[in-house]
C-alpha cells in the first residue's frame, strides 16, 4: 500500500456509551427525514464517506449544535434544505 492509498483508521474513544448510542440513533433517524439540514448533509456525505461514517459525522454535528445551544442559550434553528441549494445558486460565477 502506497502513501497515496493509505487510509487512517481512527476509532472513537470509549467515553459515555449511552450518550453515543443516543446520538447515533438520532443521526440514523435524521438521515431518513426529508427537508432538514442534517438529513440533506447526510445524503451528501453518504456517497463519499459511506453509511456509517456519514452517521458519525451527523452525530458530531448534533453534538456541536447541542453544545452551542447549551453554552450560549440560543435557540436551535434548522437551516433547512434551501440553505444548501441557495448557497450553490447564489454564489458568484468564477472568472
Amino acid at each position: 500500500m502506497t502513501t497515496a492509498q493509505a487510509v487512517s483508521i481512527v476509532k472513537a474513544r470509549k467515553r459515555n456509551v449511552h450518550l453515543k448510542t443516543a446520538l447515533v440513533t438520532a443521526a440514523v433517524a435524521l438521515a431518513k427525514t426529508r427537508g432538514g439540514y442534517l438529513g440533506e448533509k447526510h445524503r451528501r456525505l453518504r456517497p463519499r464517506r459511506g453509511e456509517m461514517r456519514a452517521h458519525v459525522a451527523i452525530t458530531h454535528k448534533i453534538l456541536v449544535a447541542a453544545c452551542h445551544v447549551l453554552t450560549t442559550g440560543a435557540e436551535y434553528v434548522d437551516l433547512g434544505q434551501a440553505t444548501s441549494i441557495s448557497s450553490i445558486t447564489s454564489a458568484p460565477p468564477v472568472t
